[in-house]
């Protein structure tokens, strides 16, 4: 990135410029004094006071080009230490273009790169690199967990952990030192009490931070819902009513999706990209094989896994692909086809499916009256959109309204068994030993929910013990507590405190690293290349 280097004044717009708006800041740094801006202000910029905002006409040679807010950050004291001027302007997007092309063209001033600003704010002191990677994380944040770990980052508790680390080595190094020095001043006794003191604190401080970095925060930091089942299951249906439009094409044909399709989908707090993939089924065709290999991948990865079965639709083989994946839901498809409790029936006598059911990470689904146990306290989901009671001898429960037939669904409203118009209905299957297989009988909205409540539980369990979400972070927690064990071992072995001294300097560095106080190149390149302009 050529702007690591350039000291040159720049512009950008800090409130983006994508669309129109009330409002839009402007932002130029790096420039000497405000004399630039003289034949660009109907004011005098001599009377232009720092951190007061002033009303005043945009002009250029005589013409008038809006009416903005001018305020004034003058360095050091800004937030990137460089003078700083902020133009409030009228946000229409032609007239931000306009006043930056004006300062581009007359000026001297050239558009910032993305994140430029922050990174002379690093290059100056006013931020160090994990405070700029918080910045990043709370503006690319996808759930609240995320912004709230932004901000512990920039100024909160993950940083101050940060910095007890680093302070708890500096006070181990002064024990070293003071045990190469002063040894004959405090004794030898009480120089190896400091040390081992002061090695066992920074071992309980690096030892907290470990427990934080267990799981892949990989999946939190961009959680997805990923439906997978065989063709003609209703991933696509189900899919739409998630995002309640019908963004993926549904019909009778089997196989219609040949890759996934994304969308985001907010669930209580929380961003989640939802995929839906191909139909997993074995095909002559390189293209749909090649989508059921992307599929497979994806839900080996997601956050949450779901799986849709279409009861008349299986075979031994399909469900053999699954066995490696733990779900966390399954829902049992198409019971308004008439035969539906025999298909059921089979499905259950199918050793693959149990394996797979016995595999899978089912949990309870929702807190609904209607939930039942599946073994050990473990829960499944579905059908989705029944017309039949099971053989508990229920009578039948018809629709509550008609569907109206969409372009995208053919010509059965109640295709794919995805009726939304279904009462509750339950049927309780006994399987083997005090394992229960209980078949919910519901319309798709309910199941819409049921999902879109364990999602979010999931979610708000995996982030309640506080997992730092940074992969380099992870990455140089995990070096220091490898560097820390090695070193605890020399510590107990060797005695030349001389040796000790030397090996305990890659602890030093590596707490630099992570604090920020080191920072290696690649690491901005991949920090700023993901900030916007104007930041």
């Amino acid at each position: 990135m050529e702007f690591l280097y350039d000291d040159n004044p720049i512009v950008a717009c800090s409130s983006g410029n994508t669309s129109n708006c009330a409002i839009a800041v402007i932002r130029f740094s790096g420039f000497n004094n405000l004399n630039i801006f003289s034949k660009f202000l109907s004011i005098p910029v001599a009377k232009i006071k720092p951190r007061k905002a002033h009303f005043c006409d945009l002009i250029y040679e005589e013409q008038l080009i809006d009416q903005v807010v001018a305020v004034f950050f003058k360095g050091p004291n800004s937030y990137n230490g460089e003078n700083v001027l902020e133009l409030s302007v009228h946000g229409n997007v032609l007239n931000v273009d306009r006043i930056l092309d004006l300062f581009i063209n007359n000026a001297g001033f050239r558009l910032a790169y993305p994140g430029e600003f922050s990174y002379r704010a690093l290059k100056n002191k006013k931020l160090n690199l994990s405070q700029v990677e918080g910045l990043d994380l709370l503006l690319n944040a996808n759930s609240n967990f995320s912004l709230q770990q932004g901000f512990s980052l920039m100024s909160g508790s993950l940083q101050k952990s940060y910095l007890d680390l680093h302070e708890k080595y500096l006070n181990h190094r002064s024990s070293v030192e003071l045990s190469i020095d002063f040894l004959e001043d405090i004794g030898e006794q009480e120089g190896n009490r400091q040390l081992f003191e002061s090695f066992s604190n920074l071992m309980k401080s690096i030892n907290k931070l470990c427990d934080r970095i267990k799981g892949d925060s990989a999946k939190l930091l961009n959680p997805e819902i990923v439906l997978v089942g065989q063709p003609n299951s209703g991933k696509s249906t189900f899919f739409n009513a998630l995002l309640g439009e019908e963004r993926s094409i549904v019909t009778n044909i089997a196989g219609t999706t040949r890759d996934f399709i994304s969308e985001t989908v907010h669930l209580e707090g929380v961003n989640f990209r939802l995929i839906d993939t191909a139909g997993i089924r074995n095909s002559e065709d390189a293209i749909e094989m090649e989508g059921v290999k992307r599929a497979l991948d994806l839900v080996a990865n997601s956050f949450l896994k779901v799986l849709l079965v279409n009861p008349f639709e299986f075979n031994a083989k399909y469900f053999e692909i699954l066995n490696g994946i733990q779900f966390d839901h399954i829902f049992i498809t198409h019971s308004d086809l008439t035969g539906y409790e025999l298909a059921i029936k089979n499905l259950l006598e199918t050793e693959s499916f149990l394996v797979l059911l016995s595999n899978s990470n089912l949990v309870e689904s929702a807190n609904s009256p209607y939930d039942k146990g599946f073994g050990h306290g473990q829960k499944v989901t579905g059908p989705m959109g029944a017309e039949k009671a099971g053989p508990m001898g229920a009578e039948k429960t018809g629709p509550m309204g008609a569907k109206k037939t969409s372009p995208m669904e053919g010509k059965n409203s109640n295709f794919n068994g995805l009726d939304i118009s279904k009462e509750f209905d339950i049927s309780s299957y006994n399987l083997i030993g005090d394992v229960q297989f209980c078949s919910l009988k519901i319309g798709l909205d309910n199941v819409v929910s049921i999902l879109s409540q364990q999602a979010s539980r999931k979610y708000s369990n995996a982030v309640s013990e506080e997992p730092i979400l940074l992969k380099r972070h992870k990455q140089k927690i995990f070096e220091i507590a490898k560097e820390v064990d090695q070193y605890g071992q020399l510590l107990e072995e060797e005695s030349d405190i001389s040796i000790i001294s030397s090996e305990l300097n890659n602890i030093g560095h590596c707490i630099s690293e992570l604090i920020g106080i080191v920072s290696p190149d690649d690491v901005l390149h991949n920090i700023f290349d993901n900030f916007c302009i104007g930041k």
